[in-house]
């Protein structure tokens, strides 16, 4: 009767039970102290938002030893996974060494693990597994986080000297583009009736005559006007005085000559 209870009691034990029981049995006859791993994101994170280019992203590591003997944890370090079942490994995070001794029947302090992500946007997979060392030099590791994350973009801000920087920058370039694409397509023609054209220089005074010095000076107001003409050759004088009269000279022999010739009257 009592083979039968156990019996009953046995079927209605769930099966996850069963083997939560047989992995401390399972470590023990490999030789495996027992010593659990509890991670998990803080309470500012309760979803495991990861952040992308972020290394402080936040991991809370804490190291039990319910075994005889003192552990020392060496490291921790995690790997990024395929989600949707395939498991399939992606790329490792970021390895923190630790030197810390965890005492028998102890627990460690909380211990921040930091990690890099550089993933796709969405949800993946991740594990994170602590490495120690036995009372016999011996490495073991055990998982503490084995579980779906969101990894995600941080957020952008206009303060951000990087953005501004190159928002400046593209202004620049752009405005540039635009200056030469404006002046050499829609710039107006300049005409050429716009130009400045030379005035003409106009005397103030048309009475000039020449100083006793040889200078050319500007008559006086009032003054008649008179022209020294003692430098004049006296052949031009003649002639110019002939001419005035309605002669003319044949030659510049006869005008040398003082021999004007009265021009031919026309018929």
């Amino acid at each position: 009767m009592a083979v039968r209870n156990v019996i009953d009691v046995g079927e209605r034990t769930p099966v996850i039970a069963l083997v939560a029981a047989a992995l401390p049995l399972a470590a023990a006859a490999a030789g495996q102290p027992d010593v659990e791993a509890s991670i998990k994101f803080p309470d500012s994170n309760p979803f495991g938002r990861v952040t992308n280019g972020n290394s402080n992203n936040l991991l809370h590591v804490r190291v039990s030893n319910h075994g005889a003997e003192a552990v020392t944890v060496t490291r921790v370090h995690g790997q990024f996974r395929e989600p949707s079942g395939k498991e399939r490994p992606l790329r490792n995070t970021t390895t923190m060494p630790l030197g810390l001794p965890v005492g028998p029947a102890g627990k460690s302090p909380l211990i921040p693990y930091k990690f890099h992500s550089e993933n796709k946007i969405g949800d993946i997979g991740l594990r994170v597994w602590v490495d120690y060392i036995d009372a016999n030099r011996k490495t073991h590791s055990v998982l503490g986080y084995d579980s779906t994350v969101t990894v995600g973009e941080p957020a952008s801000s206009w303060f951000d000297l990087e953005l501004i920087f190159l928002y400046l920058l593209l202004g620049g370039i752009f405005s540039g583009v635009g200056y030469l694409v404006y002046t050499s397509y829609f710039a107006p023609a300049a005409s050429s009736s716009t130009k400045r054209r030379p005035s003409a220089v106009t005397a103030k005074s048309a009475s000039i005559v020449d100083g006793t010095d040889g200078s050319v000076q500007k008559a006086a107001k009032g003054s008649t006007g008179v022209v020294d003409e003692s430098w004049v050759p006296e052949h031009h004088l003649r002639a110019r005085k002939a001419k005035a009269g309605g002669y003319t000279s044949a030659t510049s022999g006869d005008e040398s000559e003082g021999t004007p010739r009265r021009r031919s009257a026309r018929k």
